[in-house]
């Protein structure tokens, strides 16, 4: 979940600060999205910087609990209206959207509503922006805890190891580990 002061805070253009924030938490997220998607490169940043435009444009007007849904679920469909828009615009697609082709097409480029399949099924869009979440987190507490530390964190939560592998692995007890 996108926190609601980032949100306020967005509301102010010059809030660079907020805008570094956003950036670092959304561009990582869309830019997978957009690769599994099958856009290139030029093509994925150039989505990507229209999307942020038109959230810049549209967030005052933005309600958590009106028909566009969460955040994250109506930068999912700003990011995909933005790529059709950029598709359309290069010619790789029909100019009418009852065409066939476009039909089909638009069919490969699954919306934020189908799922990643597993024990916690979530939408490619949640998966891939809470994976951004905890990336830009990740940074942000890795510049203020000790390198030990960090490595202890990284082994056990993220990488999964056991307490006393980490603890071994850094010639530390078990118990500084947990």
């Amino acid at each position: 979940m996108t926190s609601p002061s980032l949100l306020n805070r967005l509301l102010d253009h010059k809030d660079a600060d907020a805008w570094a924030t956003f950036d670092s938490i959304y561009r990582p997220a869309l830019d997978r999205l957009l690769t599994n998607w099958g856009l290139q490169t030029a093509d994925r940043q150039e989505v990507i910087q229209e999307t942020f435009a038109a959230v810049s444009k549209s967030l005052a007007g933005y309600r958590p609990q009106a028909e566009n849904g969460s955040f994250r679920g109506w930068i999912a469909k700003i990011t995909r209206n933005k790529m059709v828009d950029l598709l359309k615009a290069k010619q790789r697609l029909p100019q009418t959207a009852g065409g066939s082709d476009f039909q089909v097409w638009l069919a490969q480029c699954p919306d934020e509503g189908q799922v990643v399949e597993g024990p916690h099924a979530l939408s490619r869009w949640d998966l891939e922006s809470r994976r951004a979440v905890f990336a830009w987190a990740a940074r942000e507490v890795q510049t203020k805890v000790q390198s030990k530390t960090w490595l202890a964190f990284q082994g056990t939560a993220i990488e999964g190891k056991s307490a006393k592998d980490v603890a071994h692995e850094l010639e530390a007890s078990v118990g500084w580990v947990y």
